[in-house]
């Protein structure tokens, strides 16, 4: 592990010192996956606009892969704290700490199903990554995927009926949709995909492909696949990957590659309105904030450790929120 991940972080912003505020209080707040003194990773709660951070985990274990249920009144996240990677949760202010798989191997990719019932997840349990999802209350695992090849990234339809994910077949990854209870497999994307975001409102599907030749570039098409619209025509090996929606399915953010470096942008969902949010250092993994108001992202910069910056959806008032980051996730609204 880097040696700046031992800097002592109580000397950028306070930590144990913060009380969690209650759920209605936590309006525009994030989780982050950052480093503790300790040189550890955890799972912190901040405060975007005073810098408030409260460490919600505080293991001496690896604890990674936040995600917010959708009500925004539980947390997923993976740790190693049995000896192997399975999922845990906890309540919105750290208490309520619960284990709900074992014995799997590498969880990652976590989607909380819309009722918050679920939570779907990639393993090479079976010896390849697979898709499964697990219910929260019984810790019950069924195995959705079984393959020849491997099949990732499993992401939920807006509505709950249908899981998105990336499977690969003796070629380029496509992108599947199957039903929550793993049936009736399709292929939407027919030509190539990876990076599958659902709309907000569950009518398109964002995705990264590289069936123009080249490189990748950006696409939509339909939730049910078909009607895929080219968004971005400078295609390259590493940009245009990443998408996310803004709350109201009207624009993309993603991350492009920008004269060699990786930069976040966004763009309209009809492919036009194309804006640069972020030109210092390189930039990645954008997130919306449930109001559309702002982007999260990462930047990185030469000999530094990875920060958490935030913007206007038109690259204004950026700003530095917090340092030795690696992933972020906005409480839902």
């Amino acid at each position: 592990m880097r040696s700046w991940i031992l800097l002592p972080l109580l000397a950028l912003v306070p930590i144990s010192t913060i009380a969690a505020p209650a759920l209605e209080e936590l309006p525009e707040h994030l989780l982050a996956v950052t480093a503790n003194p300790l040189g550890n990773w955890d799972i912190f709660l901040v405060n975007p606009d005073n810098g408030d951070i409260k460490n919600l985990t505080n293991h001496k274990a690896a604890d990674s892969s936040a995600r917010w249920s959708w009500d925004g009144k539980q947390i997923a996240f993976v740790s190693d704290r049995d000896g192997t990677s399975n999922i845990f949760t906890m309540n919105f202010d750290g208490t309520g700490v619960k284990q709900i798989t074992k014995e799997m191997t590498n969880c990652i990719t976590l989607a909380w199903s819309p009722d918050g019932k679920k939570i779907a997840f990639m393993s090479a349990k079976s010896g390849l990554d697979n898709i499964f999802v697990v219910e929260v209350a019984t810790g019950r695992i069924t195995q959705l995927t079984n393959e020849e090849f491997a099949s990732r990234q499993p992401a939920w339809s807006p509505d709950g009926k249908r899981i998105s994910y990336a499977h690969y077949i003796n070629g380029p990854y496509e992108i599947y949709a199957m039903n929550a209870d793993g049936t009736n497999k399709v292929n939407l994307s027919q030509g190539g995909g990876l990076d599958a975001a659902w709309s907000p409102d569950g009518k398109k599907i964002a995705f990264t492909s590289v069936r123009g030749g080249g490189g990748f570039r950006l696409y939509t098409m339909d939730g049910v696949g078909g009607n895929v619209k080219e968004l971005s025509t400078n295609d390259n090996g590493v940009g245009n990957v990443f998408p996310v929606w803004s709350p109201d399915s009207k624009k993309i953010a993603f991350t492009d590659a920008v004269d060699g470096n990786l930069q976040v942008a966004s763009v309209g969902a009809d492919g036009n309105n194309y804006v640069l949010l972020n030109t210092k250092g390189s930039s990645s993994f954008p997130k919306w904030a449930p109001t559309g108001k702002r982007v999260v992202f990462a930047r990185f910069e030469q000999d530094q450790p990875a920060a958490m910056w935030i913007t206007d959806p038109d690259g204004q008032n950026q700003r530095e929120v917090l340092r030795f980051y690696s992933e972020s996730a906005w409480k839902p609204k």
